[in-house]
């Protein structure tokens, strides 16, 4: 909200590579160059939207290139999941051209297992076909707020991340098999702690 409210931007290209983590864990979004160069009509607008990768874009991005702060809210649906399985590509098991029409079906992504009820009710809300049945920012807050007690303490593990594996997911790079993918033995999941 504080980008539409005082500045009047959308930004275009939500997702966790524009995340920044301070020293107190605080977090910041960044990657503000799409907003800032959408006060520019035209083609320019489109060669943007072409640069965010197809997965963590809402359906009106993908088919018109029409960016408003309710896309927002879609790419912070996907955020929320990439937070929930810790850096988990939106989508896995589908390739980037295959996710329109699969959403166009009324498919989405199933609730990740470390995730609650709540929580994937909110992701779903932010998943809604029609931007104008998405919420605004300002109740995403209302609601994570009011379902912050609900939150498990349990810390979870997260495995080491095989870079290769993740960008052919993500859908970053051509569908080809890996080949440190399939050479590399299985190793133990790292223990992360939260706060």
């Amino acid at each position: 909200d504080y980008l539409m409210s005082d500045h009047r931007l959308v930004h275009g290209d939500v997702g966790a590579r524009n995340v920044l983590i301070g020293p107190d864990l605080s977090a910041r979004v960044s990657g503000l160059g799409a907003a800032f160069g959408g006060r520019n009509p035209g083609s320019a607008a489109r060669q943007r939207a072409a640069e965010v990768p197809l997965k963590w874009q809402a359906p009106e991005r993908i088919m018109m290139q029409l960016s408003i702060d309710r896309s927002d809210v879609w790419s912070f649906g996907i955020l929320m999941y990439e937070m929930i399985t810790l850096g988990s590509p939106p989508y896995p098991e589908l390739d980037p051209q295959s996710v329109l029409p699969k959403l166009q079906r009324s498919y989405r992504m199933k609730r990740p297992y470390s995730c609650g009820g709540p929580l994937y009710d909110l992701m779903r809300y932010c998943w809604m076909w029609s931007f104008k049945d998405r919420p605004a920012f300002s109740a995403i807050l209302k609601l994570l707020d009011s379902s912050l007690h609900l939150a498990d303490t349990e810390a979870i593990c997260a495995p080491e991340l095989d870079v290769s594996e993740y960008n052919r997911q993500a859908g970053l790079v051509p569908s080809a098999p890996s080949p440190t993918a399939t050479a590399q033995p299985a190793r133990e999941p790292q223990k992360v702690e939260y706060i």
